[in-house]
């Protein structure tokens, strides 16, 4: 069996015609139906059942195409590295993040890896804040970008897979009145102004946000839109409002946070990339990111 074998039956199941097939293929009709008689002689099957006015598959013909279609899939895909792999000895990457996401020892263990397999290819990284980060992808400033997975309908033509979850916290000030109170309930936080993004900024992360406050029933005094996480901070600082976020937040500020939620409010960061870009450094990358195991940090 040769892969011109494969090919050309293939090309005759689009068409269920030989001659629109074989030029497509550029090959005579009657050479292109000898190659397939050959191999229907070497399978000891037919996969085509033909007369005068119709070509149709056999079930071995479906079988064989349905099979072979997977295979060719992955011989084009292994092609396409092999022409492109020089490409990968020099290449830069861009990645974004949110200005609200700790890079922990996962993403460092992932972009070690990466480093490791291909170490020409030049790794950038920004920090944006939430809209901002969509509006780079977007405009093809960045390749990929990790995010929330609450903003995901905020973007257009795009690809994701999930990486990690980062458990819910009810963050706060160190110099809140509640502050180091033990054992903090959802009745001692009623009536506290509470901070979050805006409509503007994300409108995932602000319907969330409401859907959760209401959820385990905390109707805070007011609700305080902002436009990034250092808007949030300084709210939370300096107005003494209550946010729910990742508990990372809390290492590089002033900030103390509670663990109230059960372990169903995390926030999923998703890695995300636009459809129908062809840059081969891009595609070495989704493939490690698809192939972890999605991390818990709770």
């Amino acid at each position: 069996m040769k892969l011109s074998q494969i090919k050309y039956v293939l090309e005759i199941s689009k068409h269920l015609n030989f001659t629109s097939a074989s030029k497509k293929l550029h090959i005579s009709q009657p050479a292109l139906s000898n190659q397939v008689k050959l191999l229907e002689e070497e399978l000891g099957v037919k996969l085509f059942l033909r007369d005068k006015r119709s070509v149709i598959l056999t079930p071995a013909g479906e079988i064989f195409v349905k099979e072979f279609k997977v295979l060719q899939m992955q011989i084009d895909h292994i092609v396409s590295k092999v022409k492109n792999s020089d490409i990968l000895l020099s290449d830069t990457l861009s990645i974004g993040f949110p200005d609200s996401i700790d890079i922990d020892s996962f993403f460092i263990d992932i972009f070690s890896e990466f480093k490791e397999l291909y170490p020409n290819i030049q790794l950038k990284f920004f920090r944006y804040g939430i809209k901002d980060l969509r509006t780079q992808l977007l405009n093809n400033e960045l390749d990929l970008v990790f995010s929330f997975s609450f903003d995901i309908n905020g973007y257009n033509s795009v690809e994701y897979v999930e990486v990690e979850k980062r458990k819910a916290a009810l963050i706060m000030s160190k110099n809140h009145p509640l502050a180091g109170k033990t054992n903090l309930s959802v009745s001692d936080i009623q009536n506290e102004p509470f901070v979050c993004y805006g409509p503007d900024e994300s409108y995932g992360a602000s319907i969330l946000s409401q859907t959760t406050c209401q959820k385990i029933g905390y109707k805070p005094s007011s609700f305080i839109y902002a436009k990034n996480s250092d808007s949030i901070i300084s709210q939370v600082i300096f107005n003494q409002a209550l946010t729910i976020m990742d508990k990372s937040i809390c290492k590089k500020n002033d900030l103390i946070h509670y663990d109230i939620f059960s372990n169903d409010y995390c926030f999923e960061i998703v890695g995300i990339w636009k459809k129908n870009i062809f840059k081969p450094s891009l595609e070495v990358f989704i493939e490690i990111l698809k192939n972890k195991e999605v991390h818990h940090q709770i």
